[in-house]
């Protein structure tokens, strides 16, 4: 499954991706899901088994705008997003 990770700052949100793959973790930068309205544009999406190395990268980070972690449910037109 894969997790996303919302900010309501553009810049917040490409440093995240960058920290992450400093860390090793994969990622990749995405639209926002339209469900997800509290965000910018954009959001940074990578596997669950990386989430608590997210949030300890997030908790060293100091991004200020970072709105939550939303957890991507089902696959294709039919996609669901639940609040972690």
């Amino acid at each position: 499954m894969n997790i996303i990770a919302v900010f309501s700052n553009r810049n917040h949100t490409m440093q995240f991706a960058t920290y992450l793959k400093r860390v090793g973790i994969r990622n990749k930068t995405i639209n926002t899901p339209g469900e997800i309205n509290q965000a910018c544009g954009i959001s940074v999406m990578f596997w669950d088994k990386d989430l608590a190395s997210a949030r300890f990268v997030l908790s060293k980070s100091m991004l200020a705008s970072f709105k939550g972690f939303f957890l991507v449910i089902g696959d294709g037109v039919f996609k669901k997003y639940k609040a972690i």
